[in-house]
Order: structure tokens, then sequence, then C-alpha cells
């Protein structure tokens, strides 16, 4: 009888345990007033409702259980303004808005992980900006050569990108190290998105936000300098099939460009782009331009208008075109220079610096 109770009273208490496991709550305090009697609600990532509850007393509380959520939820105040990230887990997660409303989130491990985390790379960033100052300072003091400045910006920026690197590295299996890396991706060079990747728990991997990145990165890597270049294909603004082989790898020298009709400082490069298109055609030099357009009219329009007349390439599709994925495109304007041979020689020359490498290979 004895052993039977004991038995039974260690189910219940199991039976609890793993309740509670998978149970989280939130306790959040306002630090003004303002809020006193409103609605404030539990959204997932898409701002999609979860729960709501009204402040009494400037505090809220929220309860549930951790698989009815998403990896991530947010506690939104009224309709444009919301909490930072917060992670459903065991525990109960303190959220406090200061007076500024700007929200501190602690109690549970990822919870304090992520604080500390974004906390740390927000005294760096300070740091850096105070130290660009200075560093601009002394340049126009003549205390140091733009060289100088450069090499500490350069510095200060391996700094910043391997704090984010390390700290995605160490909790990439976790949603907190998830998402760091979709928060923080555009700070890390190829080679460390891609190892990051390697290493992701396979349900996040086959994300369609995490695959396109993926492909990005692997074209960004394929079309380093010293690599050949990649064959494309797409159609002429005439809506004739062609590809990036028809004119590279032909003996001339060819200046891809990735640019789009709705691309400020695209068009802003077009008429010295145009200048050197007249000074260089009959020099064995070609321009291929890449269009990230998606909608053809707007395309051809700023094509007539800028006098864009030399060989163009689009599969109308904007940043999803196969050709901005397969060449690693994740700004505009972009160039690329291939030699007679097709070998990638340059990335991103524009203006001056164009001009002169052109009359250098040119001459």
């Amino acid at each position: 009888m004895k052993h039977s109770l004991l038995f039974s009273f260690i189910v219940l208490l199991l039976a609890v345990s793993c309740t509670d496991q998978q149970s989280f709550k939130i306790a959040g305090t306002f630090a003004s007033d303002d809020y006193e009697g409103k609605t404030v609600y539990l959204t997932n990532f898409n701002q999609e409702q979860i729960d709501s509850v009204k402040v009494k007393n400037k505090q809220f509380k929220f309860k549930g259980n951790i698989q009815d959520v998403s990896d991530i939820c947010f506690v939104r105040y009224d309709e444009r303004h919301r909490s930072g990230v917060i992670f459903p887990e065991p525990g109960n997660i303190i959220i406090t808005f200061d007076h500024s409303l700007t929200s501190h989130i602690e109690g549970t491990p990822f919870n304090d992980a992520y604080q500390n985390f974004f906390y740390s790379i927000q005294k760096l960033a300070d740091t850096g900006m105070q130290m660009a100052k200075a560093a601009e300072k002394e340049m126009e003091e003549n205390k140091i050569t733009e060289q100088d400045y450069v090499q500490k910006q350069d510095a200060f920026l391996d700094e910043f990108r391997n704090n984010i690197f390390e700290f995605v590295k160490q909790n990439i299996q976790t949603p907190v190290g998830e998402y760091s890396f979709l928060e923080y991706s555009s700070y890390l060079q190829s080679k460390q998105i891609l190892e990051l990747i390697s290493m992701m728990r396979p349900k996040f991997k086959a994300t369609e936000s995490v695959q396109e990145l993926e492909k990005t990165q692997l074209g960004s890597a394929a079309t380093r300098i010293g690599n050949p270049f990649i064959d494309v294909k797409g159609k002429s603004i005439d809506g004739k099939e062609a590809s990036l082989s028809d004119y590279a790898g032909k003996g001339k020298i060819v200046l891809i460009d990735f640019w789009a009709s709705w691309c400020g400082p695209c068009i802003k490069s077009l008429p010295h782009l145009v200048e050197i298109y007249q000074k260089y055609k009959n020099k064995d030099f070609e321009i291929v331009a890449i269009s990230l357009d998606d909608d053809k009219t707007a395309w051809e329009n700023a094509s007539k208008k800028h006098r864009v007349t030399w060989p163009q390439l689009s599969n109308l599709k904007a940043w999803s075109d196969e050709i901005a994925v397969t060449y690693g495109i994740n700004s505009i304007p972009t160039t690329i220079l291939l030699d007679k041979n097709g070998i990638i020689i340059e990335k991103d020359l524009n203006g001056k610096d164009l001009e002169q490498k052109l009359d250098e290979l040119l001459k």
C-alpha cells in the first residue's frame, strides 16, 4: 500500500513537473501610469495576437503553454510600438518599461543571455561611434592619415563582427542564436554565415529566409576576385533569351552592372557610365547590365530615359532574380569587372576609379 501511494505521488509530481516545463509566465510593469487601464497584447513574430490583458496598478501578466506560441514573442502596448524580443521558456519572465517605454527583459536563461548580448553590442556600437568621431577630428587636424583612419575603422568592424559571430555560434542551436543570426547576419562575412548555417538545427536551416541567405552567400563566395564568371540566363530588354556567356569570356573586358529603375543611387551613377561606355565601347569593352526590376515597363522607361544602350538581362524578379542570387547580390548598384577571359578582377569600381582601371587595361 505504501509503495503504491509513493508510486502515485511520484507520477503526480512528474506530471506537474512536465506541465511546468511547458509553461511560461510574463510579469510586466510600466514606470509611467499612462497605460493604466489600457489593453496590452502578447503577439508572435508576425504580430498575430496570442493573448491580451488590461494594465492594473501599472502591471500586467501573461501565462501560457510554450507549444502554443512561436519561438519568440512581443508585448505590444499600442498600434505601433512593442517591447524587445521575448523568448517563451519555463520560469518567470520579467519585463519592465521605463519612462521612455524602453523595455528590459530578464528572469530566464534565454532572455538573460539575449539581453546581455544586446546591451554589450549597443555599448560596443557607441564606443565605435566615439572612436570614429575622434579619428575624423585627428584626420582633420592632420594628426593621422586617411589610411590610418580606414585602418581604425576596419579594426573596430572586425571586433564588432567577431563579437556577434562568437555569440551566435555559441547559441546557434537555440531560439536565441537563431533570432540573433537573422537580426545581425548583415554584419557578418560570407564565410562566417556559411559556417553558422552548417551548425543550425535542420528545421531552422530549412526556413525560407535561411535558404535564401545561404544561396546569396554561396554566390558571393563563388564570385570572389580571381574566380571565373558564372554563366546566368535571362531575357534582354526586347524579350529575347540571352546569357552572360554571350558577352563574357569572348575577348572583351566586361563590366557587369547590377541596377534597377527604382534604385536612386543606380540612376545617379548612370550618366558617368554612359560616358564610359561611349569612350571605351570600340576598344574591346562591353557593359552588361542586370536589372533587378520586376516591372518591365519601368525597366524599359528608365533605360530609355537614361540612355542605357548596352546589353541587359533580367528575369523581372527583383531581389529573387536567379542572377542576383547566383552572384550574392544584396545591395545595388554593384559592379563586377571581368577580364578578357571572363575572370573576375575587380568588384564595386565606380566613377574615376573605374575609368582609371579601364585606361590601365585597355591602353
